[in-house]
């Protein structure tokens, strides 16, 4: 059974992963990550079978779909999840809004609207 980002059960793991992602997106570059998502969207990857392809194209747009509903605004749960792990150590505020920019950065790159 898969639990939604508001489970209390899966919080603890999920804000982990929240700021693993906000670490992940500070490291990388999200012009060459745009980059490889759009041509995975459009199933341009190089795969051996066009069935897979499109199944990866799937997923990735189900992905982005997720990404700008739960981290594409500082309030949003996946930001506000990343800050709760930072709690302590950074400022969770800034932590949320820095997800949230980095997340927009990249969805933009990607062009979702």
């Amino acid at each position: 059974m898969v639990r939604g980002l508001d489970d209390p059960r899966r919080n603890d793991y999920i804000a982990k992963d929240s700021l693993d992602m906000l670490r992940l997106l500070r490291g990388e570059d999200l012009d060459a990550t745009a980059r490889v998502l759009r041509r995975a969207r459009s199933a341009e990857l190089e795969v051996p079978d066009a069935t897979v392809a499109a199944a990866i194209a799937t997923t990735v747009e189900q992905g982005l779909i997720i990404l700008n509903a739960e981290f594409s605004h500082e309030s949003a749960r996946g930001c506000a999840l990343a800050g709760r792990a930072a709690a302590g150590r950074d400022d969770p505020a800034v932590v949320a809004a820095s997800l949230a920019v980095l997340v927009q950065r990249l969805l933009g790159l990607v062009q979702v609207p």
